[in-house]
């Protein structure tokens, strides 16, 4: 019930979280004339927390995508994320079998708005968006692995980091929060799973137009 009420509330955030992005992505895409574009790719560790870090070890995860920066410092981009976990591997007694739970992987496109602090130099930023997920989960049973289930979840993905800019190029330093939640139902009991884990990685961009 607990995890019930955390999905409602998340899915009501979320729809409003998502309103404000689309405003103030329209305000500031129709007052705004001196637009940069930039293309960027990324990588680092995965670290799982709550019940999802009693389970799966620490991950890694990889991705890229585009950003439109304004000069208001505000900025807007789409991300493909990709973010895989290993099970903690549990054994039996059994000297036949040994089974290893499931292997996570997490899918995310991620339409985010992003506030600097600064213009140019090194800026810290914040971050919020709307991230999608594709959740793949795989079962390793004595020594074979074999697909248990895929879905679709969502969930809010605030963030927070650091980025030194030059004239064409930028590197930033990241960490963004995912709270996860897909509602599962089996027989006539309807649950809802949660997945919390925060993403800390390293992102190289290269500013391509300016319009």
């Amino acid at each position: 019930m607990r995890f019930g009420r955390q999905a409602r509330q998340q899915k009501l955030l979320i729809a409003f979280v998502f309103l404000a992005i689309m405003l103030s992505a329209h305000h500031t895409w129709a007052s705004s004339s001196d637009k940069r574009l930039s293309i960027f790719l990324a990588g680092g560790g995965s670290y799982p927390v709550g019940q999802f870090g009693q389970e799966v070890k620490t991950g890694y995860n990889w991705g890229g995508g585009v950003e439109l920066r304004f000069p208001s410092n505000w900025a807007m981009g789409i991300v493909i994320h990709r973010a895989e976990f290993e099970h903690q591997r549990v054994y039996y007694s059994s000297r036949l079998r040994s089974w290893g739970g499931i292997d996570w992987t997490f899918i995310r496109g991620n339409w985010y708005g992003k506030h600097f602090f600064r213009k140019t130099g090194l800026s810290p930023f914040f971050k919020t968006g709307l991230g999608i997920y594709r959740l793949e989960g795989k079962n390793t049973y004595a020594g074979w692995t074999s697909r248990v289930s895929r879905t679709t979840a969502y969930s809010i993905v605030p963030g927070a980091g650091l980025e030194y800019s030059k004239k064409r190029a930028s590197v930033f330093m990241e960490i963004d929060y995912n709270f996860v939640f897909r509602e599962s139902t089996g027989g006539c009991v309807q649950s809802t799973e949660i997945r919390q884990f925060f993403d800390l990685f390293l992102r190289v961009g290269f500013f391509i137009s300016d319009f």
